[in-house]
Parts: structure tokens; sequence; C-alpha cells
């Protein structure tokens, strides 16, 4: 296929959203870059695909504990260029972004054979969402919900409570933070139902906890956490 008619084709995604050079895949992402981002791979924590450093099947965190959420998973580590992409995505305005990026989560959630009912995106509280304009894991989950053809709800579950910025806070802070932050408005919609909830980022598992505490609540069978990207901080040396 000749550039001149994969540009009639595919106009919006005729270069790549790295470098601008000429694409030839699904990913809106060329060949060098591809090659260039971090996956994640090689040995991680079943439960929340933390990576791991030492022998066994659970990263220090997670290893003898419950969590509300059954399990988290990501293509990707959160470092380099898909640290770009995805501030790109949250932060400027490029919600282009979300597509490209709903193909690697997709890739990801057939691979690792899980199966959901329902869709929900992590909400945003509303200060956040009024000065952003958008909320990028809506825009994630729509993406997403295209390609596995899987509902997306964003209405049933809701953030009620505005919370400080968790940057640089540990997990019982962030916890803390979201005690009562997030509430199921439509409680039928997620009864018995398998949820996979969408964000961008997974850092230390708080979001995830407290959203899928809420969720089972209201009597989901299980909850799946998948996002872009797991942040590289190992949870091995988590106190």
């Amino acid at each position: 296929m000749t550039s001149k008619l994969l540009k009639m084709l595919f106009p919006e995604k005729y270069t790549c959203v790295i470098c601008d050079d000429e694409v030839f895949n699904k990913y809106s992402i060329c060949k060098s870059c591809l090659k260039s981002l971090e996956y994640l791979t090689g040995k991680t924590c079943i439960h929340c695909s933390d990576p791991l450093i030492s022998m066994g099947d659970y990263c220090k965190r997670c290893k003898g504990k419950v969590f509300y959420y059954d399990r988290a998973i990501a293509p990707f580590v959160f470092d380099g260029k898909i640290k770009g992409i995805i501030h790109g995505l949250k932060y400027g305005n490029k919600k282009y972004l979300a597509e490209p990026l709903a193909i690697f989560m997709a890739d990801k959630y057939t691979n690792e054979k899980l199966f959901a009912d329902l869709i929900i995106p992590v909400p945003l509280c509303s200060r956040r969402l009024n000065e952003r304009g958008y909320n990028q894991s809506l825009l994630l989950a729509n993406a997403f919900g295209k390609i596995k053809k899987i509902k997306v709800d964003a209405d049933a579950f809701i953030r009620i409570k505005e919370t400080p910025p968790q940057t640089n806070l540990d997990f019982m802070e962030r916890q803390s933070n979201l005690v009562n932050a997030f509430k199921v408005l439509n409680k039928k919609l997620v009864k018995g139902k398998s949820i996979l909830l969408i964000d961008d980022v997974f850092t230390t598992g708080a979001t995830a906890t407290e959203c899928a505490k809420m969720l089972k609540k209201a009597g989901a069978s299980c909850v799946y956490v998948l996002t872009v990207a797991h942040t590289n901080k190992s949870q091995e040396n988590f106190d």
C-alpha cells in the first residue's frame, strides 16, 4: 500500500504520534518507536502486576492480603516515551491518543484471557474535570469498548468527594484520601457482573482498591483493573 493511499484512507493515523514518521500498522506508532517503548514484561505479581525482583508469585504488599480488585494488568511501564504519551492525553488535550493506547490495552486484555460484562472508567472529580474539560479514563474506556465490543457506562459509578493531589503519597496516604470518594448510582447495573475498571496509570493501587470496594459492595462479582501503564516502583520495598 502506497503512502499516498495510506494518507487517503487513514489521514489521522498517517504519522507516528511520537515522531511523525510514516506509520504502517494499527497502533499509529512507527516500528522504531514501538521498539523504544518499555513494555511490562518479565516476572510480575499475579495480582497487581508489579515487577518482582525475587522468587514467589506476589509482591510484598499483596502477599497474604486480600484486595477488592481481582487483578490489575497493563501493557506498559510508566516511563520513557509512554509516560510522555500519557501526559499528552491527560494534560495536553491530545484526546486522539486514547485510540492507539486503547489498542495496546485491548491486546493485553486478550492475551490475559480476561472477561468483562461492563466497562467503567475511573471517574474524575468535578474540579479536575472542569479544569481539563474531559476525563482521560473515559476516553480510553470508550475507545477500548469499541474495539472489544463491551458496553461502557460512565454514569453508574461517580466520584462524590474532591480529593487533594496524590502525587508522592504512599498507598496508605492515598487510600485515606479516597475513603468515601466514590458511589455506585446504579446497583442493578453492576450486580452479578464482571467489571473492567479502566484508568490511565496504576501507581499504588489505592484508587483501584477503593473503586473495587464500592463496586463489590454493590454486588459486582469481580473487578479487573486495566490501565495503560504501571509505575516501575517495585512493591518489594513497600513497608
